[in-house]
């Protein structure tokens, strides 16, 4: 259970919603396997994960505040106790949704209704919870809005009257207690097999395919009661409570990425935030991504690891240990490397609790390893504080790691450049930097290929092979140095930047770097094995903290710059336009691997918005309907096949038939579907009967997501023709 010690440091709520300064908080229960002589049900659990998915996903819900009883959990002392915990958890700012899938009883007799719960036995009051024991939560909790759900049979008894619900205009600042029950006094379906209930089915689908950014609970009641009358012959009731805790208010639905007024989720008019993640850590904080396009954040005692289209990490770790020397990214096993003082060397897996396996133990001789570089998912190398050299390999156990010491130079080393040749990738040797300006290049053996001593501090090192002919740069403090390989002359070509390197980016595909200077000068460089060629640059007014490059695939050749300010605003360069943004509280920023995302650090939040220097990517798709002949008096499924004929894939879309007067359906209007592959199609199934006889037209809109599901990167509109006989 959840509790107010565990909220995460974040950015203050008012910063990014007008109203909302609260957290969320949801418990979920459903009952599917009922013993002691009831009957077992089908898809109250499944009604459940689709509901826990669909809020948190795409509503302003998260994981650390969601509790989910299940089953043989559900017990009505384990429901009762659960309520209990959350009299000490939710505060007066904070909203509390909850969730009864599962059998319902009512007494006559008593005019009391229950919930049946896991340790309920037929016939036996006793062992069920009351619905005065859940009203009396209600009226006690001190939550600003209270919002129930339940779907089970007799649910209307947790009313205590049957006056029929008053219209609310008031609405987030005055408390609210709200309750939509999935039936009135009456026996409710639970579904077929495998599907959902009536009940559940219309909720989704209110809740999955909005038309607006906020739904307001008197609105989700409306809905979801007229299409429950419409499918099924329940009767659900959706209202307020008439207890002293409502006073008029409303509890809004916010879809993620917006705020109550239903604008886009911003800070400053110029900066909009597709997500922001609450970070529970204390800065100063370093990051990473991953192979799996996982973003970390850690500092030295833990680490929180997050999804890109999730709103809470997906795990977090606690490094046991207090004194740690270093960490290292692993991204090709999505993973950090861990030293500590004394010489001893860990991998932390974001599945794991702590650091879980050591590869390297400490020794008499041990010095903290100083420098980690990885070669590929099973070998890396490392050097320590007296520069010992050495080589990792995977062993034949699952997690062993075989470790042997290469060679040992005499100055602390400052930096580790794998280099992998051309033709055969297991053939690697490595560039190592020492403090004293040297350059040493040694094989896998620990054989010395060349060395170089350059005269200003070296800040990083690219190498890449050319007509079997291996190019090194070296980036110094004041220059960019193409070297040669045992040659009388050591350096080919220097060429002196405008001031001290500020920052950097490399692009090791195509030998291109963007360099910023202290004096805010941009310049953006490439080279062949004849020199180093300067394609461009331009000024900022500002210094510059930090600078990456992008690749815009929609305008080839293009190397587009963006970064840090000093002062932490973010700024963009294309086409030698400069803009810079004002931004809250940057630290620095991290790009996803494909270059679409920025992840903006601040010292206790990171925000997550689209790439804004990259051209938006072109969806498009073909509708087709094989089957088009319909029936005026029976509903048919109708199967449209959705395809995708751009050049990416369509991470997310949804179709929805619209202004077809004259096609009648038997259940959602839309549709969606997640990940369409190129030249792939989807099968989007309706259930439909014609109004009129003949060809008439069927439209079909069809709206595309780029990575996110809160605004569509493009909509089309498809008319097809069917036949009704």
């Amino acid at each position: 259970m959840p509790s107010k010690e565990n909220v995460p440091i974040g950015l203050p709520q008012d910063e990014f919603n007008t109203f909302p300064k609260g957290n969320n908080y949801l418990f979920l229960i459903a009952i599917n396997d009922y013993k002691n002589g009831i009957k077992p049900l089908h898809n109250t659990v499944n009604d459940l994960q689709k509901l826990k998915d669909c809020l948190i996903q795409h509503y302003q819900f998260e994981e650390q505040h969601l509790k989910i009883l299940t089953d043989q959990e559900a017990t009505t002392a384990a429901i009762d106790q659960a309520f209990d915990e959350y009299h000490d958890i939710l505060t007066e700012e904070d909203n509390f949704l909850f969730f009864f899938s599962g059998h319902g009883h009512y007494d006559e007799r008593t005019k009391i209704g229950y919930w049946l719960t896991a340790n309920s036995k037929r016939g036996s009051k006793q062992s069920y919870l009351s619905n005065h024991v859940v009203m009396a939560h209600i009226r006690q909790l001190k939550a600003r809005h209270i919002v129930g759900i339940v779907d089970s049979c007799f649910s209307e008894a947790l009313f205590s009257d049957k006056g029929n619900s008053t219209p609310i205009d008031r609405r987030y600042n005055l408390p609210s207690r709200w309750l939509l029950t999935s039936g009135r006094l009456e026996v409710v379906s639970d579904g077929s097999l495998g599907g959902h209930s009536p009940f559940a089915k219309a909720l989704l689908s209110q809740l999955n395919f909005p038309n607006e950014s906020v739904i307001w609970m008197s609105e989700l009641c409306s809905k979801v009661t007229k299409a429950v009358i419409h499918s099924s012959d329940q009767t659900p009731r959706g209202e307020t409570l008439k207890i002293p805790g409502h006073q008029g208010g409303d509890f809004p639905f916010i879809r993620n990425g917006y705020t109550l007024d239903n604008r886009p989720e911003q800070t400053t008019a110029a900066e909009k935030f597709l997500r922001r993640f609450k970070v529970a850590l204390r800065p100063p904080l370093s990051s990473f991504m991953d192979h799996q396009n996982r973003l970390w954040v850690y500092n030295y005692h833990q680490a929180q690891v997050f999804s890109l289209d999730k709103k809470d990490a997906v795990s977090r770790i606690t490094f046991l240990k207090q004194e740690w020397k270093n960490f290292f990214p692993y991204p090709q096993k999505d993973k950090l490397v861990a030293s500590d003082w004394e010489g001893n060397l860990f991998m932390i897996n974001a599945q794991q609790k702590e650091a879980s396996t050591l590869l390297s133990a400490f020794t008499p001789q041990s010095l903290p390893v100083h420098l980690f570089a990885s070669i590929d998912q099973d070998r890396f190398v490392t050097a320590t504080w007296d520069g010992k050299i050495t080589l990792f390999e995977k062993g034949e156990e699952p997690k062993a790691f075989l470790s042997k010491q290469i060679g040992q130079i005499f100055h602390l080393p400052i930096k580790i450049v794998v280099v992998k040749a051309p033709d055969d990738n297991s053939a690697v040797s490595f560039l190592i930097v020492d403090q004293a300006h040297h350059i040493h290049w040694i094989d896998r053996d620990g054989n010395t290929k060349d060395t170089w001593k350059l005269n200003q501090a070296i800040v990083d090192l690219w190498a890449y092979h050319q007509n079997q002919q291996c190019q090194i740069i070296a980036l110094t403090t004041e220059q960019v140095v193409l070297l040669q390989e045992n040659q009388d002359q050591r350096i080919k070509e220097a060429i002196t930047l405008s001031s001290s390197v500020a920052s950097y980016a490399h692009r090791a595909v195509d030998q291109r770097s963007v360099i910023a200077c202290s004096n805010g000068v941009i310049s953006w460089l490439t080279w062949n094995p004849f020199g180093i060629v300067e394609e461009d640059n331009i000024k900022l007014s500002t210094g510059i903290r930090q600078i990456e490059a992008v690749y815009d695939p929609e305008r080839p050749g293009s190397l587009l710059a963006l970064g840090l300010t000093t002062e932490g605003n973010l700024f963009t360069t294309q086409d030698r336009e400069i803009k810079i943004t004002e931004t809250t509280g940057n630290q620095f920023i991290v790009l996803d691997n494909d270059r679409r995302f920025i992840v903006q650090l601040g010292k206790e939040a990171v925000r997550l918005t689209r790439m804004p220097i990259i051209s938006n990517r072109i969806f498009s798709v073909d509708c087709s309907l094989p089957n088009d002949t319909f029936s005026k008096t029976d509903y048919q499924n109708a199967t449209i096949l959705v395809k995708n004929t751009s050049r990416y894939p369509i991470p997310y879309l949804k179709a929805t038939l619209v202004d077809n007067d004259t096609i009648d359906s038997a259940g959602a209007l839309t549709a969606d579907y997640e990940h369409l592959e190129i030249d792939h199609s989807a099968e989007l199934v309706f259930s439909l009967k014609g109004t009129a006889s003949g060809a008439i037209p069927l439209r079909i809109k069809v709206e595309i997501y780029d990575d996110d599901k809160v605004i569509p990167a493009n909509t089309q509109t498809v008319t097809l023709q069917i036949l009704v006989a």
